[in-house]
């Protein structure tokens, strides 16, 4: 990938957490999305899916936040965050078992997270 595709990604992902900040989850989404088409390198898909989870679990869409943030942790298995968001839509999804695993592994990485606990 060349300097201009990366620098594109990374303003498409700035103009998704503006959009979200405001509240346009939609709108996020879709900056997200188009980043993730521009194939960016890993640490910044990683959190280009992350956030993407974010928006998608704002908007109730809990399958497809548990996908983006599974996508974000194949690529960073180390992110407590994807965890918290996996757990959180999990959780919606009534998958409780699969919410307490991803829960205590956040917890793991992040042990003073408190809100982690209500999740185990």
């Amino acid at each position: 990938m060349n300097a201009g595709s990366i620098r594109s990604a990374e303003n498409l992902k700035d103009d998704g957490n503006i959009a979200f900040k405001n509240g346009q989850l939609k709108e996020a989404i879709d900056c997200y999305t188009e980043a993730l088409e521009l194939n960016p390198e890993k640490n910044l898909k990683s959190a280009i899916y992350r956030n993407r989870a974010m928006a998608r679990l704002r908007m109730d869409d809990f399958e497809g936040c548990e996908m983006d943030a599974t996508q974000a942790l194949e690529l960073d298995g180390a992110d407590a965050k994807a965890l918290y968001r996996r757990a959180l839509a999990r959780e919606k999804m009534e998958n409780y078992a699969g919410a307490v695993m991803d829960a205590r592994s956040a917890l793991r990485l992040e042990p003073k997270n408190r809100q982690l606990f209500h999740l185990i």
